[in-house]
């Protein structure tokens, strides 16, 4: 599933594929997101540089999250792939 990360409301990534996975070995935010994209940044934002910035990650299912980036690398296919931490939990968006 596709998803966009926006930063104060300006789009910023493109997430080509992502994946849910919760670890119940963190009491708090045991939501992570792993992603891969062939290219990440989408506008003049280096998302690399606003790790500790709240962002929006909107899947293309309608669910929405804040989130923290959290881990990112390159893959055997070089493209880049990364986790990001849910903040809460995921909610129905606006479509």
């Amino acid at each position: 599933m596709k998803g966009i990360l926006y930063l104060n409301d300006a789009e910023i990534a493109t997430l080509d594929e992502t994946r849910i996975s919760v670890f119940k070995t963190y009491d708090e935010d045991p939501i992570r997101v792993s992603y891969s994209t062939h290219r990440l940044n989408t506008g003049k934002t280096f998302v690399e540089l606003e790790r500790h910035r709240v962002m929006r990650l909107h899947l293309e299912d309608g669910r929405e999250a804040d989130v923290i980036y959290q881990h990112a690398c390159l893959d055997a296919e070089g493209k880049l792939a990364g986790v990001l931490r849910v903040l809460g939990d995921f909610r129905d968006g606006e479509s």
